[in-house]
Formats: structure tokens, sequence, C-alpha cells
């Protein structure tokens, strides 16, 4: 029999998302991806997915007048985090994992935009999707909100301008506020236009340029750290689908 796909949100229609759906797949498992800005209506029920990921975006996990989905996504992500779902939240998918949590999602101080080192705490190297990767870590940040961390969250990596690099709540609950999945096109994208007029942070002139100028030396280097973070993700996301079956509860 075989297991459902995972699911991932995409916020902006028609952008790349990266190696997610490649990695997953790597992992043994079919991915579906849903495009949120379509008029398309969709109807979540956690026990349909083996695993859930939602994806950055541009806009604020608050914006729910402009981007009515947002608020979809956050009961969606309460159903999934009852039914123990594997998720996880990339960059603004973490933003809204947190305020699931019922954490504050705020404004960063300075934007956190490019290459960015982040150190993991003493939890994440311990952690089953973080353990064993390079600390510090080169990753490629793109946010202007951060949040708070959930109560009953555990802090698994941080640096100096954005402290809540990553959590996880419960055992199977993830939030990254970095993009593990980033791709050459996707980030290519971003720095040539913004993805749509929500884009607070994207960068322009020197700094698009310098991003872009470290593309060569620092891509290869978060795209391995990328997949195995989500190949570690679908590891889990098939084993839990597996015991659910096993168990007669799928």
């Amino acid at each position: 029999m075989p297991l459902p796909p995972v699911l991932i949100l995409r916020h902006v229609r028609d952008e790349p998302i990266g190696q997610t759906a490649e990695a997953l797949q790597a992992a043994g498992l079919s991915t579906v991806l849903w495009d949120l800005t379509t008029a398309e209506p969709h109807v979540f029920y956690p026990l349909d997915w083996s695993g859930l990921v939602v994806i950055g975006g541009p806009m604020s996990v608050d914006q729910v007048e402009q981007y009515p989905f947002l608020a979809h996504e956050v009961h969606w992500l309460r159903d999934a985090l009852r039914a123990k779902l594997p998720v996880l939240g990339l960059c603004l998918g973490a933003q809204l994992l947190a305020k699931a949590l019922d954490a504050k999602v705020k404004r960063q101080p300075v934007p956190e935009v490019g290459w960015h080192a982040i150190k993991l705490t003493a939890a994440g190297e311990q952690d089953p999707l973080l353990s064993d990767i390079p600390s510090p870590a080169m990753v490629l940040a793109w946010h202007a909100d951060t949040f708070e961390l959930p109560a009953g969250g555990v802090l698994l990596a941080s640096n100096a301008l954005c402290r809540h690099q990553a959590f996880r709540f419960g055992t199977s609950a993830w939030g990254l506020q970095f993009h593990a999945e980033i791709g050459a096109e996707q980030l290519q994208r971003w720095t040539r236009e913004p993805a749509d007029a929500a884009d607070r942070c994207a960068p322009c002139g020197e700094r698009a340029r310098a991003i872009m100028e470290a593309l060569p030396r620092e891509l290869p280097g978060a795209q391995i750290l990328g997949r195995k973070i989500l190949g570690r993700f679908g590891k889990l996301c098939r084993e839990t689908a597996q015991a659910r079956v096993k168990n007669g509860a799928a």
C-alpha cells in the first residue's frame, strides 16, 4: 500500500521551491504542491498526508485581509500538531508555526537577508534533524520578521542578528527561520525582483550583487545542509506514516 504524499504549501504562485520536493522524493515519498494564491479551494485533513511542509513568502503572518489563506494555514497547522503529523516550517512557514503555537510574530529590528552563520544550541546538537551539521553553518536568510519561542518549544539554533533561527515543538514539528530548501533559480529570482509588492526585505544594488557573487562559494554547502535536513524530515514522515498504516489508523 503506497504511503500518502507530503503536502507542500506555497505562498507565491509559480515560484521555484528549491530542493524541497526532490529531497523528500529521495527519502521515498511523493509530494503534492498547493499554490495557495490560486482560487482553488483547499480542505486539509492531516491523515491524508505523510507530512506537511510550509515554505516561505514575502508577506507577514498577520496580513490575513490581503492573504486570507494565512488564517487557514494557522488552523491547518494546529490540526496537524494535534494529529502529530510531521511538520516543517521554513521562514514564513516557521513564523506561521510559531503563531499556531500562540507565540508572537513581530518585525525584526534589522532584516536578515543573505548569507549568515548560525550556531546550534546544545539541544540542536542532539536534534533528529540538525545533529551532525556544521556549527557554525552558513545558511541563506531572507526575512524581515521574527518570532518569539513558543511555550514548550526547544531552541535549536541561533545567531546574533536573529536569536530564534530554529526550534522544535514536541517530537514532530520544526520551524527553521532560514531557507534549507534554497536553490540557485530561487535565489536568482529573489535578487532579480521582489516576489510581489509585499516583499519588505528584497535587496537591491550592491547588496544583491554581493549575495549573488557569494553564491558559488556558499550555495553548495547550504544545499548539502538543506538536503540533510529535508531528507531526515522525509525519513521521519515515512516512518510515521508506516507506523500509522501498521496500527490501522490510516
